[in-house]
């Protein structure tokens, strides 16, 4: 039920404005701000039966359509909607208009409950009127060694039969 002028928040599919890789992406949607104390929106991913193992990561994309500072927190819960209880792992901040990629390891290490079986990924509430678009979600286990960041990872110096490959200080690996 809306309460009094505005619009209202929404999740939803969204074909509008650029998505990471075609044809769509996730919207979060805040609206009018015309919220109550606790309201949530908030994207739940399917059940995940071996979440308990407390080994995950998630990666996706994600950026915001305002300039102002927007949040994006990375949680668990364990209802498929919510009713549940949300349990957040980690604060994301997303930049405006370019995705950018989000790692984050949903393990005991990181305060990962180990009980939840979702995924959920809560809009910060910011402030009114913030669309968070959200692609290319994917759910893995931890790996032992970090993957290099695709900004510090290169080739140079290349030869008929040979290569230097560099990876960069600034890399997650």
């Amino acid at each position: 039920e809306e309460v009094g002028a505005g619009t209202q928040p929404a999740v939803e599919t969204y074909t509008f404005l650029t998505p990471n890789s075609s044809p769509n992406h996730i919207r979060l949607y805040n609206g009018s701000g015309l919220w109550s104390n606790g309201d949530e929106v908030m994207l739940i991913s399917p059940e995940f039966s071996d979440l308990t193992v407390g080994d995950k990561r998630v990666q996706f994309f994600a950026y915001t359509t305002t300039t102002l500072p927007t949040t994006l927190i990375v949680g668990t819960t364990d209802k498929a909607d919510t009713s549940g209880t949300f349990n957040p792992i980690d604060t994301v901040t997303l930049n405006s208009g370019n995705h950018s990629l989000h790692i984050v390891d949903v393990d005991l290490a990181s305060g990962y409950n180990g009980t939840d079986t979702y995924i959920a990924l809560a809009h910060g509430m910011d402030a009114a009127f913030r669309t968070i678009l959200i692609d290319d979600f994917t759910y893995t286990i931890v790996p032992s060694c970090n993957p290099p960041l695709i900004t510090t990872l290169g080739v140079g110096g290349t030869g008929t039969t040979s290569a230097s490959v560099f990876w960069g200080a600034n890399s997650d690996g």
